[in-house]
């Protein structure tokens, strides 16, 4: 079992503490179109990949751009040759993640090609070159296809001195012209070694900007990084290095501190002279830097288990705290559209508070500006009333005889009579151009009129919110069309005249011109008849005159509830809206409180890790 098997183990319980609430907060955010949802499949991937890591040796890497030397050092430090040997083209050629591992025996399996879909294939070391070198990709079609698909190959060693100890992994160069996959394989594999090299070849003066990027993607993994210079020398060719070891050291050193707290340990390697001698089937000479770069591997890290132990912790808990760290980013993006949401559900509301006020104030404004109107009115329509009641009167009192006189004093009996009489052919209910109804027609016509002007002031000028709602602004637009269209029909329908003038008429000025004949019958008896009646009218004008202000309030009260009419709707529209506001603002708050909880349980797991990464020792 290895040293940390059960550390993976731990790792996906503790995973699993904030997945599943990712999981269900994605289920929320899915269900509102605008919100991005988070992708948690790469920390998943990222998760599964380092679990694995932990049930394997503890691995090396050789990590660095195209062309520096990686696959012809592993060459030379396995002492591979042959068949059995990495390729080490000019050109970009490790096209694919190399595992190379230990074999338990002779008999068992040369290579293994592991698939996408995880899927495995034994293979010849020769037949799996072909799913892993991009000139033998290049060269055949089919295979070129299939590589596609391939997640990883390995080869197997028999009793290597190295792979006894530990897997080495070769990795794509990175920046080649092939493009961004091979970086991409690079810099996710780098996450599954304790050790990585950095291999720095001495044909550049100084470190480029894609190395720089190498720094950078090293710096997350938090494993040892050890700067590797490989020597571009080769005696038996004639090449000679292009730039002084030294001066690449110093270069070394000033990037490697910007992205790591501590100087590096820089290591040197005569890769490709040192690869030769293993083929010529001698030792390296001393001058290539090989003994002692085996030594160190051997003596500082591959026989001493609790450090491998802690430096696996270490650089699992790197990685898995950057990934940690990947998706707090996600919930903060999250985060920023949903307060941006919110903000314009607390804009919305604000304007629909204010525009509660503004519409107060209409009824206000709109019974100010119609009052004199009213006062108009009602000045006519006591005009016409008290002209009426005179002749009403004169006609009444013209040859009374006592046995009439004696019937008034029995109002009860006369009361409905008189009524009807006084109604139909005085002041003429029912005629359409009677003068009363025309007068009140005229008032309802022009405060329909200053009801429309009024509220299409509001919806264009006063309520700035509309703009941002033009449907709202349509929908009230049509009530106030629909409503004062109905007014604009009352004004002009017969039956309403004489529901609007009865209520007007009848319930003041009427009763005093009725209860006048019965004052009329009181006095006349030894008196002058005549001045009977003029005293009579004057008590009548003066009691009609008392239901002027009465008249008019009426007619403000008429105006009034046409406002209401619209008023009423534009409330049922405006609390329409703010119950869909309302529940939008617990929508989001409740999607804003799962992703608070998916973030305090992302923040204590990365503080978790991050604590992991501080451990120096830890006991089996």
């Amino acid at each position: 079992m290895s040293p940390t098997e059960d550390f993976g183990s731990y790792l996906f319980d503790r995973a699993l503490t904030f997945l599943v609430p990712i999981r269900n907060l994605n289920k929320a955010l899915t269900s509102q179109n605008f919100l991005p949802d988070i992708d948690e499949k790469p920390f998943e991937s990222v998760l599964k990949r380092q679990i694995e890591t932990t049930q394997k040796q503890f691995t090396i890497c050789f990590y660095g751009s195209f062309n520096s030397g990686k696959s012809t050092i592993i060459n030379a430090v396995l002492k591979l040759k042959g068949a059995q040997r990495l390729s080490a083209e000019d050109s970009p050629d490790t096209a694919k993640s190399i595992r190379i591992q230990k074999k338990e025996s002779l008999e068992d399996q040369e290579a293994k090609v592991v698939m996408k879909n995880g899927q495995t294939i034994s293979k010849s070391w020769a037949e799996a070159k072909k799913f892993t070198s991009q000139v033998a990709i290049n060269q055949s079609g089919q295979p070129g296809n299939a590589a596609g698909e391939v997640e990883e190959v390995s080869y197997y060693i028999y009793d290597n001195p190295i792979l006894n100890l530990c897997d080495v992994i070769d990795l794509p160069g990175t920046g080649s012209a092939v493009g961004d996959k091979h970086d991409l394989i690079a810099n996710e594999r780098i996450k599954e070694s304790e050790l990585i090299f950095w291999v720095v070849p001495t044909s550049r003066h100084e470190v480029d900007m894609n190395e720089l990027r190498n720094l950078s993607a090293m710096q997350d993994i938090n494993a040892q990084v050890i700067p590797l210079i490989n020597v571009w020398q080769d005696k038996a060719t004639g090449v000679r290095t292009l730039v002084e070891i030294e001066e690449l050291s110093d270069n070394i050193r000033h990037h490697y501190q910007r992205f790591f707290k501590k100087a590096p340990t820089i290591m040197i390697m005569y890769g490709r002279e040192a690869e030769r001698a293993h083929e010529e089937g001698r030792e390296p000479e001393g001058y290539t830097k090989y003994t002692e770069f085996i030594d160190f591997l051997q003596n500082d890290f591959l026989t001493n288990n609790l450090l491998q132990r802690n430096e696996r912790i270490r650089r699992v808990s790197g990685v898995l705290s950057s990934q940690a760290r990947l998706l707090l980013q996600q919930c903060q993006t999250i985060e920023i559209v949903l307060n941006k949401k919110l903000g314009f559900l607390e804009q919305a509301n604000e304007e629909s508070t204010l525009a509660r006020k503004e519409i107060r104030n209409i009824s206000r404004e709109y019974l100010i500006q119609i009052e004199p109107s009213a006062k108009d009115s009602a000045d006519e329509i006591i005009q016409i009333f008290k002209e009426k009641a005179s002749k009403f009167i004169r006609a009444k009192t013209s040859g009374l005889s006592l046995a009439l006189l004696e019937r008034m004093f029995n109002k009860k009996e006369v009361d409905e009579r008189l009524k009807e009489e006084f109604k139909e052919k005085y002041l003429e209910i029912g005629v359409p151009d009677a003068p009363i109804a025309e007068e009140i027609k005229k008032f309802i016509r022009l405060a329909t009129q200053q009801l429309r002007l009024r509220w299409q002031r509001y919806l264009e000028v006063d309520n700035k919110g509309a703009d941002t709602n033009p449907d709202l602004h349509n929908r009230v637009n049509d009530l106030i069309n629909n409503v004062t269209g109905e007014l604009t029909t009352i004004a002009t329908n017969q039956s309403a005249d004489l529901l609007i003038t009865a209520l007007v008429v009848f319930g003041g000025p009427f009763g005093a011109v009725i209860g006048v004949l019965g004052l009329i019958a009181k006095r006349i008896f030894g008196k002058n008849t005549t001045e009977v009646l003029r005293r009579c009218e004057l008590d009548t004008n003066a009691s009609i005159n008392r239901y002027k202000t009465s008249i008019a309030n009426k007619l403000i009260e008429t105006a009034e509830n046409m406002n209401k009419d619209i008023e009423t709707m534009y409330v049922k529209q405006w609390q329409a809206q703010q119950s869909e506001t309302n529940e939008g603002f617990k929508t989001y708050n409740g999607i804003k409180d799962q992703l608070s909880g998916v973030q305090v349980l992302l923040q204590r797991y990365q503080g978790e890790m991050q604590e992991w990464l501080k451990t120096e020792t830890q006991s089996n």
